[in-house]
C-alpha cells in the first residue's frame, strides 16, 4: 500500500512540476536608473505573468508606459508590442528587461531569421526635445541604411549619437546595440525609431532586438548618415 501510494505521489508531482511556470529576471537601464522584469513563461514559451520594477522614472510618464507596457505584453504573451510614444527610454528599457529575461529563460519568439518587405520605410520617436524621424532602407535581409530625416535635439549629443548608433545598428544588423553615455534619450529614440520604421517593413522586432552585437564598438561612419531636411548640413564623406 505504501509503495502504491509513493508511486502516486511521485507521479503527481512530476505531472505539477510539467505543467509549472518558470520565473526568470531581466534588467536594463531606464531614464532615471535600472529596470527590472520578473517574467514567468509557461512551458511554451509564453510570458503568463510580468512585474516590472520601474521606481526609478518618472511617475507621469515612465510609470504610465510601464502599465501600459505590461498591459501590452501579457494580453499578446510576448514582448513584442511597440512603445510608448513620449516614453521612449522606458519603453526600451522595459522590452530589454523582459528580453533579457526571455533569453535567460532560453525562450526565442518567433522565427529567428530576419526579413523584410524592400523598401523606403518612415519612423517616429520622441526624443529630448521633439520628434525624432528617420527614413530606414531595406533589402529582402539587411537594413541598408538609416537617414535622420528631423531632430531638434541638441546637436552636440545627437551627432555623437547619429556617428555611432546609427553605424552599430547597420554593422550587427540589431537593435541591441548600447546607447551613447549621457545621450540616452536621444539614442532611444534613435532606435525606437528604427523599430518604428523596421515594424513597417514586417520585421520581427523580438528577433532585432536580441540579434548578438559585436564586442568591439563600430567606428563612426559619417557616410552612412544625411540629415535629408537640410541638404546643406549633410555630414562630409
Amino acid at each position: 500500500m505504501k509503495h502504491i501510494l509513493a508511486t502516486f505521489l511521485a507521479l503527481f508531482l512530476l505531472t505539477g512540476a510539467a505543467g509549472a511556470e518558470s520565473t526568470f529576471t531581466g534588467n536594463a537601464q531606464g531614464f532615471g536608473g535600472e529596470v527590472r522584469a520578473q517574467v514567468s513563461v509557461d512551458e511554451t514559451g509564453k510570458i503568463t505573468a510580468l512585474t516590472i520594477d520601474a521606481a526609478s522614472e518618472t511617475p507621469a510618464i515612465g510609470g504610465a508606459a510601464v502599465q501600459t507596457l505590461t498591459e501590452a505584453i501579457l494580453a499578446s504573451g510576448s514582448a513584442d508590442v511597440d512603445a510608448v510614444a513620449q516614453a521612449t527610454v522606458t519603453s526600451n528599457a522595459v522590452l530589454d528587461a523582459v528580453h533579457a529575461a526571455l533569453v535567460e529563460a532560453g525562450v526565442r519568439e518567433g522565427d529567428d531569421t530576419l526579413s523584410y518587405v524592400p523598401g523606403v520605410y518612415t519612423g517616429k520617436a520622441f526624443g529630448r526635445m521633439d520628434e525624432v524621424t528617420v527614413s530606414v532602407s531595406v533589402s529582402a535581409d539587411r537594413i541598408e541604411k538609416i537617414d535622420v530625416v528631423q531632430s531638434n535635439e541638441f546637436p552636440i549629443l545627437s551627432d555623437r549619437v547619429f556617428e555611432t548608433v546609427i553605424p552599430d545598428i547597420i554593422a550587427n544588423q540589431s537593435l541591441a546595440v548600447d546607447t551613447v553615455t549621457g545621450a540616452t534619450v536621444t539614442s532611444s529614440a534613435i532606435l525606437s525609431a528604427t523599430a518604428d520604421a523596421l515594424a513597417q517593413a514586417g520585421a520581427n522586432l523580438s528577433v532585432l532586438r536580441s540579434a548578438p552585437v559585436a564586442a568591439s564598438p563600430c567606428p563612426p561612419r559619417r557616410t552612412w548618415i544625411r540629415r535629408l531636411s537640410s541638404p546643406a548640413a549633410a555630414l562630409p564623406a
